[in-house]
């Protein structure tokens, strides 16, 4: 007989797990759990698996940003800004769709920066030498820009390569225009705004999503901010939380929310989106997706994540000389580079022993995650969390207790209207 584990909702109700499949149930009964859960669903014989799958290479064009952002990761490198060859980006790309096409699944490939905007030509040749078709059937292609640089030139690029946009925007102007300012200190909403008009008016059917970092000045108007940002017309708004890293360390340590104070306005945003849900607007928050998706996933029989972003494992970052990191909370750690795209295949250093530590970074080996009843939701947490903390991944999410709740919160909200889920957009759940 396989263990059962159980905690209580705030609904009352019981939420049931068992821990070798991780499968669970919702009952009202707090008694002989076994028997609660095996009534409620069939047991899976087997441990449901993890997606090991490439979903995402992020590819981080330049230093350079004309931007000097509170809690830019990227704000140290800015003394001697590295910029990304069409070499090193011709061969990223070529090997990214020969992966696609030996797994038959496409790979999205993220320009990033820095402004990546500034490596906008290089980008524009790397694309022209790859074959059209290949392009298409293979990769789905994304840029990430502080949208205060969107011209003639950038939306011709979009129209060319049917490029979808991410627009880095953390709230109304009152909010966006102390975190992210010009290296003068001025804000730059205004610019932003117009930007997304411009591709809105010039691009027809433009896909835009959004990434908001959620710092002391957003977390407490989640109302405000969700309200501003999704009558842009995102289909994706990421929330992700502010990490001590780059600019951080020394500009923003004030603003870095803890756990207790994200909890709160975490669980705000997640009823604010439903509400948006049921009221006819369709666009995904990630971190609450890959939630969602996790949970049905394993009831189901489905693959889940093995975290919320599927780093070193579903997605890689690949640097301005071809080397490879899981992601920018461990990018430049020695011991963590997976590899070089110049000098390696990509499934070598998907399967580096980097690449395998991440692989194998699972609930079932994290300290104090196996008896925890929504393990299956978070994976264990963010990593790159768990190295800025401990100096090792293999430690669970020091932000531990948000993510429980944030996970008890979503439950306890499917359990009292489970016609949510049919609410959810339909593709995937992460950026």
């Amino acid at each position: 007989m396989e263990k059962i584990i159980s905690t209580p909702l705030p609904s009352g109700k019981l939420f049931v797990m068992e821990l070798q499949t991780k499968k669970w149930a919702i009952s009202l009964e707090t008694t002989d759990l076994d028997s609660v859960f095996r009534s409620l669903f069939h047991r899976i014989n087997s441990p449901n698996g993890i997606d090991k799958s490439l979903h995402t290479i992020v590819i981080n064009t330049t230093d350079i940003c004309n931007l000097d952002c509170i809690y830019c990761v990227r704000g140290n490198q800015r003394v001697s800004p590295k910029n990304i060859s069409i070499d090193v980006l011709v061969v990223t790309l070529k090997k990214a769709i020969s992966y696609a096409s030996n797994n038959n699944r496409k790979v999205t490939i993220q320009f990033h920066g820095g402004e990546a905007t500034y490596r906008l030509n290089e980008i524009i040749t790397a694309l022209r030498g790859i074959d059209r078709k290949d392009l298409k059937k293979w990769l789905t292609l994304r840029i990430q820009t502080n949208g205060t640089r969107i011209n003639a030139d950038f939306i011709s690029f979009v129209q060319e390569f049917d490029v979808e946009v991410g627009i880095s925007l953390d709230g109304p102007p009152p909010i966006n225009d102390k975190l992210r300012t010009t290296i003068n200190g001025e804000g730059t909403s205004n610019s932003i705004e117009k930007g997304i008009n411009e591709l809105k008016n010039s691009v027809e059917d433009v896909r835009l999503s959004c990434l908001a970092v959620l710092s002391k000045r957003n977390i407490e108007y989640p109302e405000a901010v969700l309200n501003y940002l999704s009558n842009f017309g995102f289909k994706d708004i990421a929330l992700i939380p502010m990490l001590s890293l780059g600019n951080a360390i020394s500009k923003g340590q004030n603003i870095i929310p803890n756990t207790e104070e994200m909890v709160a306005p975490l669980k705000k945003f997640f009823d604010l989106w439903i509400e948006k849900l049921k009221a006819g607007q369709s666009f995904r928050i990630p971190i609450f997706q890959a939630m969602i998706w996790n949970l049905i996933a394993v009831n189901a029989g489905k693959k889940t994540w093995p975290t919320n972003c599927g780093t070193g494992v579903n997605m890689i970052m690949v640097e301005e000389n071809g080397d490879v990191y899981p992601c920018s909370a461990v990018e430049y750690v020695p011991s963590f580079k997976m590899g070089n795209m110049m000098n390696e295949n990509l499934e070598d250093i998907l399967n580096s022993s980097t690449g395998l530590n991440f692989q194998s970074r699972i609930t079932d080996v994290i300290e104090d995650c196996q008896s925890c009843p929504v393990q299956s939701m978070c994976g264990g947490g963010c990593p790159g969390n768990s190295f800025i903390r401990y100096d090792d991944v293999y430690k669970k999410d020091p932000n531990c207790n948000f993510w429980r709740e944030i996970s008890m919160h979503i439950i306890n909200e499917i359990s009292n209207d489970p016609t949510v889920l049919k609410l959810m957009p339909s593709e995937g759940g992460r950026t």
